[in-house]
């Protein structure tokens, strides 16, 4: 008798199997096998609002990465004594591009263009004999290849 009763659940459960499949593939079908056209209506405000986007971002020439500022001051003569510090960069490191920033009423003085931080961390720990200050900031930095 215990035969009988698991050979009639397996039937029960292979005929379960075979209806949920089948409303599977009839809600699938119901679903992807659309034949009406979508309409989508928008405003034409938003293709003159994307032309926007794009020209800006033709004309902007930087993107977010990481520099090594290796000089902060502000006060009398800290314009001075920023251009001195790049200078002095300069001479040491003719290869890494040097920038001086106003952040009112600061002068940075950062260095290179680092994609990763990781990058600006080699190029710390090289200058850091140099610069025991040094320290890396996030910074826009230029496009590479884009002077």
């Amino acid at each position: 008798m215990n035969t009988k009763f698991l050979k009639s659940d397996k039937k029960i459960f292979f005929q379960l199997i075979i209806i949920v499949i089948f409303l599977i593939s009839f809600m699938l079908k119901n679903s992807f096998g659309q034949d009406n056209p979508v309409n989508i209506k928008k405003d034409g405000r938003i293709e003159e609002l994307i032309s926007k986007h794009i020209e800006y971002n033709k004309e902007l020439n930087s993107i977010s990465g990481f520099r090594v500022q290796i000089f902060f001051g502000s006060g009398n003569f800290s314009r001075t004594n920023a251009m001195k510090g790049r200078s002095d960069f300069m001479e040491k490191y003719r290869d890494i591009d040097v920038y001086v920033v106003f952040q009112s009423p600061n002068y940075v003085v950062r260095v290179g263009n680092f994609r990763t931080r990781l990058e600006a961390e080699a190029l710390k720990q090289k200058i850091l004999p140099d610069y025991p200050e040094a320290y890396i900031v996030k910074d826009d930095i230029e496009l590479p290849g884009i002077k």
